[in-house]
This record gives C-alpha cells, sequence and structure tokens, in this order.
C-alpha cells in the first residue's frame, strides 16, 4: 500500500501547452497527459491505445475508477469535449471559439 500512496504524491499534471506528465497506474498500465488548453485546463489523455480529451477533474475521477477496478480494462469515458469553431455557419468561424462538453 505505502508504495501507492507514494505514486500518488508524485502525479502531477502539465502545466503549459505543449508538456506532458507520466503517471504509473499500476505494473501494466501508464496514462499520459498532454495539455491541449492550458486555461481550462483541458488534457489530451492517452491509456494504451485509448484517448480522450477531460479536465483536472475528470482525469482524476476516471483514474479513482481505474484504480478501483485494476483488472478491468479502460474504456471510454461518457464525455466527449468539442470544439466549436463556429466554420459550420460561417466563412470566418465564430468570434467566440470554445470547448463544449458532450455527455454521453
Amino acid at each position: 500500500m505505502k508504495q501507492s500512496s507514494e505514486g500518488k504524491a508524485q502525479r502531477r499534471f502539465p502545466y503549459g501547452i505543449g508538456s506532458s506528465a507520466v503517471w504509473q497506474l499500476d505494473a501494466a498500465r501508464k496514462l499520459t497527459l498532454f495539455v491541449v488548453d492550458a486555461s481550462m485546463p483541458l488534457y489530451n489523455v492517452v491509456i494504451g491505445e485509448l484517448r480522450f480529451f477531460a479536465t483536472t477533474d475528470q482525469v482524476m475521477a476516471y483514474v479513482e475508477r481505474l484504480e478501483a477496478a485494476p483488472d478491468e480494462p479502460a474504456r471510454r469515458p461518457t464525455w466527449t469535449w468539442v470544439f466549436e469553431t463556429g466554420f459550420e455557419k460561417s466563412v470566418d468561424g465564430s468570434p467566440n471559439k470554445r470547448w463544449r462538453l458532450q455527455e454521453a
């Protein structure tokens, strides 16, 4: 148990565009975080072949679920982040581009 809590203490989120962090969740699973939008912050989360966007709170909740069921495979979360540009409505796009959360 001590080893697990030490691993959790060392987990840090990357903070600037282009930065990344790697978390070793257990002997078989490694999660990599890449900063997509530092203002939210929003991360590109990679675990094995699975990739998705998540906020800090979503990453922590996802990791807690993985650690609670270490024998279960990582699954895609129920949310999806979409970047709304407005180009579907205008050639110039929207002046207020933003990230929008879609729940499944």
